[in-house]
């Protein structure tokens, strides 16, 4: 009897923890049930980096380009200045169809030839040395003070200047020459606070004289010339073609298109500093 009672109770131990082991999940199934319940991701909170902080570091910038920016006005604006006390307001006179006489500082403008946010200054003047012509000057500001970049001399029949832009916005300075012997084209930019040369193209024509010592047009021929290298056609206009020049603006075409106007435009903005 004894023995019987110990199977009973055996038996009812077994059903009471197999029931206790169906109510317990197992170790993955807490592992599945638990997984949408992760840690919070570390994110850059304003604690972290303080929003005023930062506006801070904006309004220092902001301050130095806007202080960077008169320095160079105040330069550019005693040059322009001095320019005008010595030669005096633009004036232009039209002595014959389309040829002028000038006198005094007749164009300025400002141009940001490297892109750094600061722009250079572009004027014209004439002071009598060349008759009917003028001188184009570009000022830059080269480790704290303005600097004299360029200074070309054009004259009223065959010099003249552009501002281009290329496909990829570079701006140039493009000063050039043509007469009955060619064209001479020379392109320039701010490189690295530099003036620099970007590439010259000459194009000359070789006139045939016949026994009168007249010129005989049906045997001229051509050279090309990149950089003073002689190259063919070819090489030639691939060379122009790959500045790839989308815009021109000239400035000046044998004494022609100077607009007087931008010189107070000018002058006034430097005043201002704004």
């Amino acid at each position: 009897m004894k023995k019987f009672y110990a199977i009973i109770l055996a038996f009812i131990m077994t059903l009471s923890l197999a029931a206790c082991s169906n109510d317990t999940p197992s170790p993955s199934t807490q592992q599945e049930e638990q997984a949408p319940i992760a840690a919070p991701a570390v994110v850059n909170t304003p604690k972290s980096i303080p929003v005023e902080q930062s506006e801070a570091d904006e309004l220092q910038t902001y301050s130095e380009i806007e202080s960077l920016q008169l320095a160079v006005y105040n330069e550019f604006y005693d040059i322009l200045r001095a320019a005008i006390d010595e030669f005096g307001v633009g004036h232009s006179e039209e002595v014959r169809e389309y040829l002028y006489e000038y006198s005094g500082v007749i164009h300025a403008e400002l141009i940001d030839f490297d892109k750094d946010g600061l722009p250079e200054l572009l004027f014209v003047y004439s002071d009598g040395s060349i008759e009917y012509g003028a001188h184009i000057v570009v000022y830059g500001y080269i480790s704290g003070k303005a600097e004299m970049l360029a200074k070309h001399e054009m004259w009223p029949t065959h010099t003249g200047v552009d501002i281009t832009v290329n496909s990829n916005g570079i701006t140039y300075f493009h000063y050039y020459e043509g007469d009955d012997f060619g064209i001479f084209d020379d392109y320039y930019s701010l490189i690295d606070g530099k003036w620099a040369p970007i590439i010259e193209l000459s194009l000359l024509d070789l006139w045939h004289m016949d026994e009168n010592d007249s010129v005989n047009d049906e045997q001229d021929e051509h050279e090309w010339f990149v950089n003073d290298n002689k190259v063919d056609e070819a090489e030639y206009v691939s060379a122009r073609e790959a500045l790839g020049i989308v815009s021109t603006r000239t400035i000046w075409w044998g004494s022609r298109g100077v607009d007087l106007i931008t010189v107070e435009e000018v002058f006034e903005k430097l005043k201002s500093g704004s």
